[in-house]
């Protein structure tokens, strides 16, 4: 299966315009600007974090934000001791 890569397109059911792209994780995200203007802002912004993320020269915080995104998924006290968080 071929990947997709990162597009945007504008719905007609909104008319807004909606950006697809695939994190640093592989996992397949969009999120909806009101203009075209923005939305090709929004996923520069979002490919330079996952260029940054795959380098390992994330910003400390962005870093810090996809781990409290995984710890809060944890739902086993002995994982999350794992992870370096508080059970």
């Amino acid at each position: 299966m071929k990947r997709q890569r990162p597009n945007i397109r504008k719905r007609e059911d909104t008319g807004r315009f909606e950006v697809n792209y695939r994190d640093a994780d592989g996992k397949r995200r969009w999120m909806t600007f009101r203009t075209r203007k923005e939305a090709e802002r929004g996923l520069r912004q979002k490919l330079a974090e996952v260029d940054a993320i795959r380098a390992g020269v994330a910003a400390p915080a962005l870093v810090e934000h996809r781990w409290e995104e995984t710890v809060l998924q944890v739902e086993d006290p002995r994982q999350l001791r794992s992870l370096g968080g508080d059970p």
